[in-house]
């Protein structure tokens, strides 16, 4: 069952290849809200519902899929990673600290090596140029 506070992405990878393996995109998305409760339920039933019926959007799998990740993925989008990425400042915080956060990052943003060694110096030395 997935109520919307746990990862999309997860549920629906088991749900689509294990619980639904081997079935059709229609039957996939026919019983998909048999599986689904709390703030993923109301999602689907407002968005893909219309006089107690489903609609032509909620018999695409692929569709449904798309719009509850969208709501329900806690990972961020390639975008907002980058976003974050080139953001980041170091403002005081402690310095072993910041340096793992800004490593993880600069990693999901796919940063080479010299480019993270850069932006980290450069999110340092953006703090040391404030005192």
């Amino acid at each position: 069952m997935f109520d919307g506070k746990e990862d999309a992405k997860k549920f629906l990878y088991v749900y689509e290849n294990v619980v639904k393996k081997g079935k059709t995109e229609d039957e996939k998305a026919d019983k998909l809200v048999d599986f689904l409760k709390a703030d993923a339920f109301n999602y689907y039933f407002y968005y893909f519902t219309e006089d107690n019926a489903p609609t032509e959007e909620a018999k695409s799998f692929q569709l449904v899929k798309k719009a509850m990740l969208e709501k329900f993925s806690t990972k961020k989008t390639d975008a907002e990673t980058m976003r974050e990425a080139l953001n980041l400042r170091y403002v005081g915080e402690n310095i072993k600290e910041f340096i793992f956060k800004a490593g993880k990052l600069y990693k999901e943003a796919n940063f080479s090596e010299e480019l993270k060694f850069g932006m980290i110096q450069q999110a340092i030395r953006s703090d040391q140029a404030l005192m």
